[in-house]
């Protein structure tokens, strides 16, 4: 399926990962994952990986369980990403993030914020300004880091 492809148009359901992440040792994931577990099975998807990593975002340290999913995402071994928030996927900037969510795209990987619904593959707003800030960034990447 690409991701561009609608996602409620499946006959089976969809396969989807989970990722979650916490900056420390002291924050609990548990709210994370209730809470995207339960939006999971409201829409009817099939939760076929959970990947956590308890880690700074920044890109400083290593990520195994980002790393994996990444990795299997390229295997597609699941059609779209959950994550709470575009800042538990990667507090890298922008180029960078946008990168990633690049990425899963191109595997034919969908993604979708929970907190943020217009961060979603499925969203025509998503859609239409996914190449505009692309090429927008691309350019500021070198000069810019968020």
């Amino acid at each position: 399926m690409s991701a561009s492809t609608s996602l409620n148009q499946r006959a089976e359901p969809l396969r989807i990962a989970i990722y979650a992440r916490v900056s420390t040792d002291k924050q609990d994931n548990g709210n994370q994952l209730d809470q995207l577990r339960e939006f999971a099975c409201k829409q009817g998807w099939a939760i076929v990986a959970e990947h956590v990593d308890t880690v700074t975002g920044s890109g400083k340290k290593s990520r195994p369980q980002f790393d994996a999913m990444m990795l299997a995402a390229s295997q597609r071994r699941f059609d779209l990403l959950l994550f709470w928030a575009l800042d538990r996927l990667s507090r890298e900037g922008i180029v960078k993030t946008l990168g990633y969510l690049e990425q899963l795209r191109t595997w034919g990987c969908g993604w979708r914020s929970y907190t943020q619904p217009f961060l979603d593959t499925g969203n025509e707003m998503t859609k239409r300004h996914r190449a505009e800030r692309t090429g927008c960034c691309s350019e500021a990447g070198a000069h810019h880091v968020v």
